[in-house]
């Protein structure tokens, strides 16, 4: 019975990575190429005027630039926040109004009523006067905004309907291929071709190390050199462990700081709830952050600039180091200098 199970689930899969593709033509050339892949979807930028084939292996191979792969529901949904970039734009099947009450906060209650009693007014004076004389911008405006409700229930049915159309493309064994010259103007086009392979999603937000590492794992900068992606949260902080020494590592995505800023920092995670237990955090010394660099953890930093502050200081000048992760140069600072930080776990 456990062979017959195993025979199943090897069947399952091998069905699930034979999926078609779906190749996107941009403008200019660009081309891009998507497809399901072990309950992935896996997005690969191709060489510009890439021509696809009818062999998935083929389009594959030749579609090697930026790579990513998404959980198929985490994908549904950054493809729906895309959305907002289409405002002011119809995106077939949505309407126009339906696109505007998606990507807009809906008024309140209170608002509605104030609105629909301008609205009134404009109309009563339009069948006085006529249109000529009264406001018409801002009466279909107030339009747009009362109805918001039902255009926005109206949307989201839609795009319900368009992700789930994306879905089956993906799990079907015909190639779709969607062009900017015929599709542009539709949901399924404007979105796969906004959609940015680089794009990095949450990830191993709760339970050990060990199961958020597991957690983390499609991330294609899951593994970097000799660091494992351990967490990524909404605020684009950024937690790795160095295998060697078992270390953990924090990129703060933080504007750039001087380096009492750093410290401080560093410091307040060990307060903070990153529900890892009890761990005391600090500033790297110039040597890790040496080491780092070799293993191009700086590739996961979100980084605002190329150098680091080190814990190490000058005791005489009260300067500091900073450590730059692109050149490796090491440099004596001011104490007004501002850097990145990278904040490592301490004993």
């Amino acid at each position: 019975m456990k062979f017959l199970k195993m025979i199943f689930v090897s069947a399952f899969l091998l069905a699930q990575s034979a999926s078609a593709d779906i190749g996107v033509i941009d403008k200019d050339g660009k081309t891009r190429l998507y497809f399901f892949e072990l309950g992935f979807v896996r997005v690969h930028q191709c060489l510009p005027y890439t021509v696809f084939g009818h062999q998935s292996d083929e389009n594959r191979s030749s579609c090697l630039e930026k790579r990513n792969r998404i959980p198929l529901e985490t994908f549904k949904e950054a493809l729906k926040k895309l959305i907002v970039t289409g405002r002011g734009l119809a995106l077939g099947p949505l309407t126009y109004s339906e696109v505007d009450a998606y990507a807009s906060p809906l008024p309140s209650d209170e608002e509605i009523k104030a609105m629909s009693e301008e609205l009134k007014k404009i109309e009563d004076f339009i069948r006085v006067y006529g249109q000529d004389n009264a406001n018409v911008l801002r009466r279909n405006y107030l339009t747009l905004r009362i109805n918001a409700r039902k255009n926005r229930e109206s949307a989201v049915v839609k795009i319900a309907a368009e992700t789930k159309k994306i879905s089956e493309m993906l799990l079907s064994d015909t190639l779709t291929v969607v062009k900017y010259s015929e599709d542009k103007t539709k949901f399924i086009f404007k979105t796969l071709a906004d959609f940015n392979p680089s794009n990095q999603f949450t990830c191993g937000l709760q339970g050990s190390v060990e199961e958020r590492i597991f957690d983390c794992n499609f991330n294609e900068s899951a593994n970097i050199g000799n660091y494992v992606l351990v967490s990524r949260d909404l605020e684009n902080k950024v937690i790795y462990k160095q295998l060697d020494s078992d270390q953990l590592w924090i990129s703060i995505n933080h504007r750039l700081v001087l380096h009492k800023e750093a410290e401080e920092l560093c410091h307040s995670l060990n307060a903070s709830d990153l529900r890892l237990g009890k761990l005391n955090w600090d500033l790297p010394s110039k040597k890790q952050l040496l080491d780092a660099r070799k293993n191009k953890i700086h590739l996961s930093s979100n980084r605002l600039s190329g150098s680091f502050w080190a814990k190490d200081k000058q005791a005489k000048l009260g300067n500091a180091w900073t450590v730059s992760t692109l050149s490796g140069s090491v440099i004596d600072r001011k104490k007004d200098y501002v850097a990145s930080v990278l904040c490592t776990q301490v004993e």
